[in-house]
Order: C-alpha cells, then sequence, then structure tokens
C-alpha cells in the first residue's frame, strides 16, 4: 500500500502569543497493487465516506502464439464510486491480477487464464460482503497464429470480442463452451493444434469461456466479468469498461478533519498546593493522534518550561519547583493538522520542600 496527500484547505491563526498553522481539511488516497492475497484498510476516527477507484485486471496474453497479433487479454473494467463507511471498521481489499487471482478463470495447459476482478469487502471476506466489484477481462485466445483477444471486463455487462465467450451480467454468468458464475470466470479449453480458447474475466459474475474449434477462423477469448456495487451503501457510480492494463488496483481516499482542541483535567484551574511532581491530564480529542503540551510562568507562553509534541497519552507527568504559579495549554494533531490550544489554566505549586532523615520530600506543605 502506497499513500498520497493533499491539503484541502487551510487556516492560519496568528495572535501575539503565538503563531499555528491548522489544516481543517486533508485529503488521503492509500493505493492498493495487486499482492496476489488479501489486505485491508480500518476506517479512520471522523470518516464517514470514502471515494473509491476499482480496477479489474487485464486477462492474460496468448504466449503461445508466437506473438499473434491480437493475442492479448481483454482489459479490466473500472468502477469510481462513494461508499458510506463507519469509523474503525474493517474493509477488506482483494486486487485482482492477470494470472486469474480473484475470480478469473485459471491457465491449464494450453488455457490463457482470465484477469482476476478487484473488489472491497465490508463485514466480512465471503463473496457475499462485496460491495463494489470492478470486473476482469477475458483471457486470449489464438488459431494458428492468428490472435484474437479476450472481452472487456467491466460495466454491468462485461464486454465480449470474436468466438469469445459471454460477458458476466447482474445476474448470470456469460456464456459459452463453458458458462461463467458468481465470482468466477470459467476455464477454456485448447490442446494446442486447433488453438486455444482463453478463460472468462472474474466478476460480480464471470466471463464465459472462448469457443475452441478447428474449423473457427480462431479459438476466442473468454468473456468479460461484470461490474457491480450494492446500493446500499454505494452512491455516484460511473462504470468503465475495459480501462485497466496490466493487474489490478484500488484507491481510496477519504478527507481528514484537523481535531478540535481537548479538555484540560487536571490540576483544576486555580489550584494551589500542587505537588511539584505532578501529572497534567486532559480529555481525549475525537481523532487526535498525539497532543502538544506548553507549560509556562507567565500567562503568555514567553517564558516556557516545557514545549513539548507528539505526547501520548493524554498525560504527562512534569517535574517544578516549588511556591510557583504555572500555566499550561494543551492542542490536539492528526495527519489533518493540529487543533488550537486550550485555553491556558493555572496552578500554584506547594510552598515547603522538606528533608527528613534522610528522606528527601518535595511538594508537602507541612504547618
Amino acid at each position: 500500500m502506497n499513500r498520497t496527500n493533499k491539503f484541502i484547505r487551510s487556516l492560519f491563526f496568528c495572535s501575539a502569543v503565538f503563531y499555528a498553522s491548522v489544516q481543517t481539511a486533508y485529503a488521503v488516497t492509500d493505493n492498493y497493487s495487486y499482492i496476489g492475497g488479501q489486505q485491508s484498510w480500518t476506517v479512520p476516527v471522523t470518516v464517514s465516506s470514502i471515494t473509491v477507484d476499482v480496477q479489474g485486471a487485464q486477462g492474460s496474453d496468448n504466449l503461445y502464439a508466437g506473438g499473434s497479433v491480437g493475442a492479448i487479454g481483454g482489459n479490466g473494467g473500472r468502477v469510481q464510486a462513494t461508499v458510506a463507511v463507519t469509523s474503525g471498521t474493517t474493509i477488506y481489499i482483494y486486487v485482482g491480477g492477470r494470472a486469474g487471482y480473484n475470480g478469473g478463470g485459471p491457465a491449464t495447459g494450453y488455457v490463457i487464464a482470465g484477469g482476476g476482478a478487484s473488489d472491497i469487502r465490508i463485514g466480512g471476506t465471503t463473496l457475499t460482503d462485496r460491495k463494489v466489484v470492478a470486473g476482469g477481462g477475458g483471457g486470449s485466445g489464438a488459431y494458428y497464429g492468428l490472435g484474437l483477444q479476450g472481452g472487456a471486463g467491466g460495466d454491468t455487462t462485461g464486454g465480449t470480442y470474436t468466438n469469445s465467450g459471454g460477458g458476466g451480467t447482474q445476474s448470470a454468468g456469460g456464456g459459452g463452451p463453458t458458462s461463467g458464475s458468481w465470482g468466477q470466470g470459467a476455464t477454456g479449453t485448447g490442446d494446442g493444434t486447433c488453438g486455444w480458447g482463453g478463460s472468462g474475466g472474474g466478476g460480480y459474475y464471470g466471463g464465459g469461456s472462448g469457443y475452441y474449434n478447428c474449423y473457427y477462423s480462431g479459438s476466442g477469448g473468454g468473456g468479460g466479468g461484470s461490474s457491480w456495487t450494492d446500493s446500499g451503501i454505494v452512491s455516484g457510480v460511473t462504470h468503465t469498461q475495459g480501462y485497466r492494463a496490466g493487474d489490478g488496483l484500488i484507491s481510496i481516499t477519504y478527507s481528514l478533519s484537523a481535531p478540535s482542541a481537548p479538555t484540560l483535567s487536571s490540576p483544576s484551574n486555580g489550584a494551589t498546593n500542587v505537588a511539584i511532581s505532578s501529572s497534567l491530564s486532559w480529555s481525549d480529542s475525537s481523532g487526535a493522534t498525539s497532543y502538544n503540551l506548553q507549560v509556562a510562568t507567565d500567562s503568555g507562553f514567553s517564558n516556557k518550561i516545557y514545549d513539548l509534541t507528539g505526547i501520548v497519552p493524554a498525560s504527562y507527568l512534569v517535574s517544578l519547583v516549588i511556591n510557583t504559579t504555572y500555566y499550561w495549554r494543551v492542542s490536539a494533531t492528526n495527519a489533518a493538522g493540529t487543533s488550537s490550544w486550550t485555553s491556558a489554566w493555572s496552578f500554584t505549586t506547594s510552598t515547603v520542600k522538606i528533608q527528613f532523615e534522610g528522606v528527601k520530600m518535595e511538594g508537602v506543605k507541612v504547618d
């Protein structure tokens, strides 16, 4: 997985006391390439909707035809859409491969593999849990040096080509000598003498196998697999048939907002007789990944005793001196930016430091 980031909007705040940059929205794109196995992504806090770009794999080319013209696999389909999500949910990611991973009909003997579908699943890892599916292209076919490409994957009905199997639909696999099925492209046939029929591409429903017959002008490629989206949580859908060359790809784009400022908890504002070794604590801010703390001896924070970043969790143990008034404040940070500072609170430490029977005791007031 690789990630690209883009600021959507920035707000700059300046005062006589401090200067801070607060990014209020930040676009993040996580890209998932083919690895031949399941991948996953967890919805961040505060994210309720994602934009996905799901691209199925191209079918395999016919390597047995000696570089025959047109002996190429059909390109995979593409689905662009918006998906409603819940923070903390795990999304399972399946990126199709040209060799058939994720539903492409397999390569067997002289048969050419269909491209695998790419899909995202929510709530589980079965075919029933698929929410967005981009169909894979059919594997190529060939006959006596004449190559015939596989059908293009994608759209609500997968594509076809001369002598290819049928494209998968929204309710059935593509037809052919062997029909595709739910989530699976059909396996093609061939003997290396008369020709090679390609396997169907994976998809919501897989493509059918390519026709293989010594009397045809060429054994056909597999049909393309169909694309599909779950209308219950998916909107703004755009289908493109035959878009993707090579292995599949899935991109997830979401917008992060900078967290709000936390709330200070302890010591309470104006507290006195506070131990010189004390823990400063505050509430968690939703979406924050770390916190920043400043402690100073003046309300303008020009004489800072602590100026810390990257604090986790929401507290920090400080060591101070007796009979001193301190001011403190906290801000919250995530990938989108940093919140404003909290209003400054103050507290005063104990007035007496005692050495008792060889044991140093600090922060204790004795009457």
